[in-house]
């Protein structure tokens, strides 16, 4: 498996009109400040960010992946916009999403939201090619598994569900589905091995939630003719699984293959506001949610790939209750901590420190003992520390010997 490369080109959104006006006010930032001195420094240097980010999307403008090879062309609209807006671009775009460009296929699969635990929409795009040759017509394929990433969830019960047979979808087209069931749209390129009159065969393709499956609603592209009908079932909270039918076509197999695949699922939300698909809990250190792509072709080989989506990382927060909280000065005192998090991995390990006494770690189950004698009066701060987790604070209380507390030793909790 060749190794992941950064598809960022294509994820660029250039919008020409807003790039000019925020030239313009760049230049008009910019003379004032010459005029007026250094007082504006500070404001011109903040617009001046902002029209670098939108002058590079304006300086650029892409083509197409070529998809037969691994590398993405991108042309200049001025001389210059090649080295001056690619390095802009580079520290303006949000991270893209990577993939996988295989000898079998080319797979990237993104989401719309970057935020754990949230509605999402899914950008999809695979362009099965022959290994031995990426511009001839690829295998039919007879089983294809998409893996959203670990965690993510496809709820077929948030929306409406299209309940159509096929006979009916065919007769009707996308009108015998239930309103609020359609959940996306895209293509799909068909090689049939026909020649320059047929091939690429391209459609137009309508997504339905079915309840328990995908359903895809092919039309001819240009015209509104139903052709044929998919279904993609949910396999898995995360999985869309289909075994396509073979599809007539030319030689060498006298079967069409699917070249290519381009679909757009929306963040949608059912009545009820539950979502369609929803993020990951979590975010990895690695800030990336990764998903795969594995397919079986009719020649019998099955091939594999991967890609991956950025996401935003949040540390886990620790939290930790301390009992007793109040204590009596020059009395040694055992100590019982006890420290929780969303991430049972803060929990494991993490240091913890209570005034000057030596730190200790937790044992697996979170839980520290520690004994301690305290001098004088006044505040003692206890710190939970673990790498890659936002640590927990808390204070007790001393008392001088002379006034006891009677007040109550319950253990409140605290998130640093």
């Amino acid at each position: 498996m060749a190794p992941c490369r950064q598809l960022d080109a294509p994820t660029v959104t250039l919008d020409h009109q807003l790039a000019e006006e925020a030239d313009v006010e760049h230049e008009q930032s910019v003379m004032g400040y010459q005029r007026r001195g250094a007082e504006n420094d500070r404001r011109v240097r903040g617009v001046t960010r902002q029209s670098r980010c939108r002058r590079a999307a304006s300086d650029i403008s892409l083509l197409d992946q070529i998809e037969g090879g691994d590398d993405v062309r991108v042309r200049p609209a001025s001389r210059g916009a090649i080295s001056i807006g690619t390095a802009a671009l580079a520290l303006c775009v949000a991270p893209p999403t990577w993939g996988d460009s295989t000898p079998a296929a080319n797979f990237t699969l993104g989401f719309s939201s970057q935020r754990p635990h949230t509605v999402t929409g899914v950008a999809l795009h695979i362009y099965f090619k022959d290994p031995s040759d990426p511009n001839a017509k690829p295998s039919p394929q007879r089983k294809v598994v998409i893996e959203l990433p670990a965690g993510a969830r496809i709820d077929g019960a948030a929306v409406p569900a299209c309940a159509a047979s096929d006979p009916q979808l065919i007769a009707e087209g996308p009108a015998a589905c239930a309103p609020g069931s359609q959940v996306g749209d895209g293509t799909l390129t068909l090689f049939t091995g026909g020649g320059p009159l047929f091939d690429p065969f391209i459609d137009d393709v309508k997504l339905f939630n079915g309840g328990r499956e995908l359903i895809e609603v092919f039309n001819k592209q240009g015209n509104n003719i139903t052709t044929a009908t998919g279904r993609r079932s949910y396999s898995d909270a995360h999985t869309l699984t289909e075994t396509p039918a073979p599809q007539p076509g030319g030689p060498p197999n006298g079967e069409s293959a699917v070249r290519s695949i381009d679909y757009q699922l929306n963040a949608a939300r059912g009545p009820s506001g539950r979502a369609f698909i929803t993020t990951p809990s979590s975010c990895p250190t690695s800030g990336r949610w990764s998903s795969r792509l594995t397919f079986t072709t009719a020649d019998g080989h099955t091939y594999t790939a991967q890609a991956s989506t950025p996401c935003r990382f949040a540390p886990a927060q620790l939290q930790a209750t301390i009992t007793p909280r109040r204590v009596t000065a020059a009395r040694r005192t055992r100590f019982r901590i006890q420290l929780r998090s969303a991430d049972p991995r803060c929990t494991r390990g993490a240091v913890v420190r209570l005034g000057g006494a030596t730190p200790v770690r937790s044992d697996g189950h979170g839980t520290v003992a520690i004994l301690a004698r305290f001098v004088s009066a006044g505040t003692r701060r206890l710190t939970a520390t673990h790498p890659g987790c936002r640590p927990a604070r808390l204070f007790i209380r001393v008392l001088d010997r002379a006034h006891r507390s009677r007040g109550s030793t319950r253990a409140p909790r605290f998130a640093g």
